[in-house]
């Protein structure tokens, strides 16, 4: 195993680790938060206090926990498309370096 092949796999155990975190954000959080929203809309719980949980969890608190998700996708596809250029450049450095040694080789 080469050092790229390595830090391929590290990388994207990483990212895996990164991905389940994110989840449980969304399992742990968002899932329940949505299911108290949806009890107080259901009338569990009435009158301008709980119209006003209602309001900011809806404009405030999901938004911003919408936006942790889609911040850590965004990183692990920027971690990803970096991932791909440094693949595609070690690629081409060996490719130069064969065609170089095979050069030499027939000198």
């Amino acid at each position: 195993m080469d050092i790229f092949s390595f830090v391929t796999d590290q990388v994207e155990s990483s990212m895996g680790g990164w991905m389940k975190q994110t989840q449980v954000i969304t399992d742990q959080v968002s899932n329940p938060l949505n299911a108290i929203l949806n009890q107080v809309s259901g009338g569990i719980w009435k009158g301008q206090g709980a119209d006003r949980f209602v309001d900011e969890m809806k404009s405030q608190i999901l938004p911003m926990l919408a936006s942790l998700f889609t911040v850590n996708m965004n990183f692990v596809g920027a971690i990803k498309k970096s991932q791909e250029g440094i693949l595609t450049g070690q690629q081409s450095a060996s490719q130069i370096a064969s065609s170089l040694a095979d050069d030499f080789n027939s000198i």
